[in-house]
């Protein structure tokens, strides 16, 4: 089925990497979407929330695209980290139970502590190392004792046309570098937030059941491999050399093994994620 122009979705979180990325593949779906960023829906506001949720009834789905994703600063700024990724949650979580609506929400492979040996599957116990993911961690318990109607779905490292990330650093860097290291010995899957769009599209048209779902793109690596891939796209000339995190410490602990199993979501949307690497060149020729 198609949706029409009656379907009417609530996004928080609009202007972000992700989000503006799926209201522009919904929006050419022809669904309705009502985009909200921090500056018209503060999250951590709970009466704003309810009230932008209450004003729309026709609303059947609310997506909550809004987090704060600074790793590392929420190290130090744990209050704010808090308030966006956990209580802002909350409230989006409070608000849909009142309202009858289904909540997709995001969350992240930095919920593992990234010492199991093989592809973290949903089921697998959190364990989150860094105050960041302890945040979006608390932020899938507070949803799961609230709602009955929702989607956690955890992604990992995303890349898109808005917001900063690996791709757009890594380019700066060279043209700023005749030579740079990358760490070798952390790993998981470079994400398109364009191919995470058209998921979503799919979660909403198969309403699949209700839990909590890995989504990627195909493939593993390690951020050099990624940046030796990149090099080659971008015809770097300088050398890269693999070092292990221990080298280049950084205030939030990352997991070594941050690798998501997605047979769950493959299986019950019968999707086929394009590989990683197929996605980065579909972005770079895109951004040209």
């Amino acid at each position: 089925m198609i949706p029409s122009l009656s379907m009417t979705i609530i996004l928080f979180g609009a202007s972000g990497m992700l989000g503006s990325d799926i209201e522009k593949y919904l929006t050419k779906k022809n669904i309705s979407i009502i985009s909200l960023d921090s500056t018209s829906c503060d999250i951590t506001d709970k009466n704003k929330v309810l009230s932008i949720i209450a004003e729309y009834p026709k609303s059947s789905i609310v997506i909550n695209c809004a987090a704060y994703t600074n790793v590392d600063k929420a190290e130090t700024d744990k209050k704010q980290a808090k308030r966006i990724n956990t209580i802002g949650a909350q409230h989006i979580a409070e608000a849909c139970k009142l309202h009858h609506k289904t909540l997709i929400h995001f969350s992240t492979d930095y919920v593992f502590n990234g010492n199991k040996t093989d592809p973290y599957i949903e089921s697998d116990p959190p364990s989150p190392i860094s105050h960041y993911g302890h945040t979006k961690y608390e932020a899938e318990q507070v949803i799961q004792s609230i709602c009955t109607k929702y989607y956690i779905i955890r992604v990992q490292w995303l890349y898109g046309k808005n917001g900063q990330h690996f791709i757009k650093s890594m380019k700066r860097l060279f043209k700023q570098h005749e030579s740079l290291r990358i760490v070798n010995d952390q790993w998981g899957s470079p994400t398109s937030t364009a191919s995470l769009a058209q998921y979503i599209h799919t979660f909403i048209t198969k309403k699949p059941s209700y839990g909590v779902y890995h989504c990627r793109n195909d493939g593993y690596t390690t951020w050099y491999d990624f940046a030796v891939f990149l090099a080659q796209q971008f015809q770097y000339k300088g050398s890269i050399t693999p070092i292990p995190s221990t080298q280049f410490p950084r205030p939030a602990k990352r997991p070594l093994n941050g690798r998501l199993n997605i047979d769950k979501i493959t299986q019950t949307l019968q999707i086929k994620p394009i590989p990683w690497k197929e996605a980065v060149l579909r972005y770079i020729n895109s951004a040209k």
